[in-house]
């Protein structure tokens, strides 16, 4: 089996972010004729890690510099909420995010919720669910788990859009966002809105459906994925 392309990277960083480029053909993205390039967009502590790629060679650039402001204050109102338990410092106990059936039942929803109401704040069509985009989501967030790795390439080198078409997505593919982090839904969703390119997936102007999964492994560690398409 043909190795995955990532080799020959370019690294360059920008304020806190570290971006790793490797320069793609239009075939190895399976779009027209623009250039493609893997993105690896932030790396913080711990194992919070967030990505992008995008099937367009040209990412969207917009201001959402006072959207992000807003969204960073709605998002932590949404957030689920429980009452943290105490340590004999009367410290709160870290607890890991632990997602249940019920809670598994509910995230689809509040995140689609969510991402409508930024969409809707700057004027943008609302999102849908996409069987098929999550169904992607939720293959790619395994894999990742499986290997160990938060990026866009499956183990067996496939890339997002290869991961959409064996799901039956017959649309355009915008992009995708991963991230592998302790972190629940919407702290995860509000890390990807800080972040220009992970929020120009989101509120691309473009994008009509949605596709959001995740795999938690035992130690709760998290994998989750999100695609748009139009």
């Amino acid at each position: 089996m043909a190795a995955p392309p990532h080799a020959d990277r370019a690294d360059y960083i920008c304020g806190d972010v570290v971006h790793q480029i490797k320069p793609m053909s239009a075939a190895d993205c399976g779009a027209p004729s623009d250039d493609h390039g893997f993105v690896r967009l932030k790396e913080g502590a711990g194992f919070d890690i967030a990505a992008a790629i995008t099937v367009e060679g040209c990412l969207i650039m917009m201001n959402f510099k006072v959207l992000a402001m807003l969204s960073l204050i709605a998002l932590a109102a949404c957030q689920p909420r429980t009452a943290p338990q105490l340590g004999p410092d009367g410290q709160p106990l870290p607890v890991a995010y632990r997602i249940d059936q019920e809670e598994a039942e509910a995230i689809p929803t509040r995140v689609l919720q969510q991402i409508n109401m930024l969409r809707g704040n700057i004027g943008q069509t609302p999102l849908t669910l996409n069987p098929q985009l999550s169904a992607a989501a939720l293959a790619h967030s395994r894999d990742m788990a499986a290997q160990n790795r938060a990026w866009h390439w499956g183990s067996d080198g496939s890339s997002p859009l290869d991961r959409v078409r064996r799901q039956g997505y017959t649309g355009h593919l915008i992009g995708e966002n991963i991230s592998e982090t302790y972190e629940n839904d919407i702290q995860t969703l509000n890390a990807w809105m800080s972040t220009r390119d992970t929020r120009d997936v989101i509120m691309d102007p473009q994008a009509t459906a949605l596709g959001f999964a995740w795999y938690q492994e035992p130690s709760g560690k998290l994998w989750w994925t999100l695609l748009t398409g139009s």
